[in-house]
Formats: structure tokens, sequence, C-alpha cells
């Protein structure tokens, strides 16, 4: 009995960590337009779901590489995610209300028009690798492990963008002091379109990431908006290490919870954990604002 527990609490904890990182992966491209546009962006989950919709297509529909599909899918939505920027969300820039209606609007779009041409079908993504390890009191997937480190690598790469680069700088800058960055000369919205691009860009890798383990439906994207919130509040608006670490934290919380209970019960203690944060830390656990 004891050791039934101890190997579905060690389960937890490793599916908990790879799914906390991709969590991580979605709740950065949120914070990143959160934090340099001031936009919720309601339709952030749709390009989750769209980065795992194109797995689908280029690797079960068209017999591509998945690995191929980790290029292409962020690519594609990046460039969607730009597009969007300029064509409906500058023309609301600054008004609180009409850019929530806007990225709402936006997320019922691109929903429906993935149901009329993917389907409203779920479809799972072979996994790139196959095969499981033997841990003392655990079998656990290889894939899953692959699905962390890419989740790791993904997260350093946009850290290397932000922090050694001169764009870092500058969406660094537009972040801190909208006002100022534009005073000093910086195009801030050049700035915009290339982080609402890289956020959208994010997102999809994490869908492609998350394509073998969950399946890929039109609809998934809510929750993973949901997600993702969870994490931005509770890891605190503009820290990139509290999204990171918050990512993990609900992750093992929802996995856990998960096993001994149930996934109802599981989302109930992520939102009761947001709940005690904001009331005990309203910025978050490492929040700058």
């Amino acid at each position: 009995m004891i050791e039934e527990i101890l190997s579905r609490a060690l389960l937890g904890l490793l599916n908990g960590v790879a799914w906390g990182l991709i969590i991580a992966l979605i709740a950065l491209g949120l914070s990143l337009i959160l934090g340099i546009m001031e936009i919720v962006n309601f339709a952030h989950g749709e390009l989750f779901m769209i980065g795992g919709v194109i797995t689908v297509y280029m690797v079960v529909f068209s017999g591509l590489s998945f690995w191929l599909a980790c290029i292409v899918a962020p690519l594609l939505v990046a460039a969607l995610g730009m597009g969007l920027e300029r064509g409906v969300l500058r023309p609301v820039e600054g008004a609180p209300v009409r850019t929530v209606i806007a990225t709402l609007g936006l997320s019922f779009i691109l929903m429906q028009v993935v149901l009329l041409t993917y389907g409203g079908a779920a479809y799972n993504v072979p996994g790139p690798v196959t095969g499981v390890f033997k841990l003392p009191l655990v079998v656990y997937s290889k894939y899953r492990l692959i699905a962390a480190i890419m989740s790791i690598a993904c997260l350093t790469f946009v850290l290397g963008i932000l922090y050694k680069t001169k764009l870092g700088l500058w969406i660094r800058a537009a972040q801190q002091h909208f006002e100022m960055a534009q005073a000093l000369g910086i195009n801030v919205k050049y700035v915009n379109t290339i982080a609402f691009g890289l956020g959208s860009g994010v997102a999809a890798f994490a869908g492609v990431i998350a394509s073998p383990i969950m399946a890929m439906e039109w609809i998934i994207g809510i929750d993973a908006l949901l997600l993702a919130f969870i994490v931005v509040l509770v890891g605190g608006l503009g820290s990139i290490k509290g999204t990171f670490v918050a990512g993990i934290i609900i992750g093992i919380v929802e996995s856990t919870a998960g096993i001994f209970l149930s996934p109802t019960f599981a989302r109930a203690i992520s939102l009761s954990i947001l709940i005690g944060i904001l009331v005990f830390r309203p910025r978050g656990l490492f929040g700058v604002w």
C-alpha cells in the first residue's frame, strides 16, 4: 500500500514538472504580451491550440517529421500573431475595453475556423521517441523527459533574446516604462509587434510539445488560457522567474491531485492556491509591478 502511494506520488511529481514547464511556456507568452502592451489576450490559448493543430496536420495527416513541426508551427503562429497585432489590436490600442472585446472576438473566430477546417475530433500526435525509463517505484515515458528538456531549451532561448540582445533590451525597457522608452527613441510599435509575435510563437511551441501528451481539439485553448492566467498571477506579473516557478508548482499540484483525487478537484486546488496568494501577496510570488 505504501509503495503504491509512493509510486503514484513520484509519477505525479515527474508528470507535474514536465507539464508545469509546458504551462510556463504558455504563460510566458501571455506575460510578455500583458507586460509590454498591457493587453489581456483572451486569444492566447487559441495560439497554443493552433500550434498543436498544425503539428497534427503535419505529422498525422501529412506524415512529416515532428521535429520539422517544432520549427514550422511556431514560425507560422508567430507570423499570425504579428498580423493580428498589426491588423486587429493596433487600431484599438490604448482602449482596454475594446482590446478585451477584440481578443475575445479573435478567440471565438480562431476556434470556429479550426472547427470548420480541422473538425471536432481530438487527435494525438505519435511521440517522436518511444519507450520508457525504469526508475525506482515507477516506469516513466522517455518523451515526457524530452518534452521537459525542450521546454527548458525554449525558456532559455527566450531569456537569451530578452537579456542578451538589443531587441530584448527594447522589450524590457517598454515593459518597465512604456512612455520613457518611447521618449528615448525606441520604436514601441515595432517592439509591440515583435513581442506579440514572440509570445505567440512560444505558445505555439508549447502546443507542439504538448501534442503527443494530450489530444488536440478546437476547444482546448480555453483550458490552456485558464492555466496560463493562474501561472501568471501566482508567479507575478512581469516576472519570468515567477512564471517558471509558478508553472512547475501548478503543474505538480494539478498532476498529483489529479492522480489521487480527480482533475476537477485538482483545478479547484490550483484556484485555491491562486486565491490564497492573491490575498497575502497581491503582486504574486515574484511580482515586479
